[in-house]
């Protein structure tokens, strides 16, 4: 049993709730949260607290993360490998290289929340932007 599956059925059990309806809320409130904290700098997880990023902190592991990258390649060329060995670092490249994606999409959405911020538009919560000094609001 997993540790969501126990948590699950320890919340059902407590609340009275049948457990596919905890399933459901568990599984929803992740997954928004995961679509948040691909998008927003900072997210609000009622109960728990906030979770926040640093640009600086993006580009360190992003940093950490090529050059492992790059080692990964360099072992993969070895001929003396075997089979699992170069398996584990096929996995593991592939796992670097989803990170990479990730956290480049992280640190544009920095960049970009940066520059506007600098250049003085906000964006309004239907998608329009307005200049910071007209108020039509």
């Amino acid at each position: 049993m997993s540790l969501m599956d126990y948590l699950i059925r320890k919340t059902s059990n407590k609340l009275e709730i049948k457990e596919e309806i905890v399933e459901k809320v568990v599984r929803h409130q992740w997954a928004q949260a995961y679509k948040v904290a691909n998008t927003k700098e900072q997210i609000e997880i009622t109960g728990i607290g906030y979770w926040s990023s640093s640009p600086a902190k993006i580009k360190h592991r992003l940093e950490k993360l090529n050059y492992l990258k790059a080692s990964f390649e360099q072992h993969l060329l070895q001929s003396e490998l075997n089979q699992l060995s170069k398996d584990r670092y096929i996995k593991l490249l592939g796992f670097a290289d989803a990170q990479i994606i990730h956290l480049n999409k992280r640190l544009e959405y920095h960049e970009d929340r940066l520059e506007r911020v600098s250049t003085g538009s906000v964006q309004l919560n239907n998608g329009e932007e307005m200049d910071q000094g007209t108020s039509d609001l």
